[in-house]
């Protein structure tokens, strides 16, 4: 489950700016991002379900599929429960 998150974050990357609005709602995360390019300001919402690996697994169990390999970041680093920014999984058919 999420444990820690930036309710507000703003950077600029390649003159475009972009502000992210995080909120978390039960078991969603909920973001408003707004996009600054050139003059022009545009806005999107997200919605995303916050899932734990025992959730995964349950769904995985479900549909006949095992976890080959978990990383914790994008680095490919390992999976930490406490510590990891994410649950990055790969899969296959059992």
């Amino acid at each position: 489950m999420v444990k820690e998150i930036y309710p507000l974050q703003q950077k600029t990357v390649n003159g475009v700016t972009f502000r992210i609005e995080k909120k978390i709602e039960g078991k969603t995360v909920l973001k408003k991002i707004e996009v600054e390019d050139k003059n022009q300001t545009f806005q999107f919402e997200e919605k995303v379900q916050a899932l734990t690996l025992q959730d995964f697994e349950k769904y995985f169990s479900m549909n006949q599929l095992g976890i080959v390999k978990m990383f914790g970041d994008y680095k490919l680093n390992e999976y930490d429960s406490e510590k990891s920014d994410r649950l990055i999984l790969i899969t296959e058919k059992i």
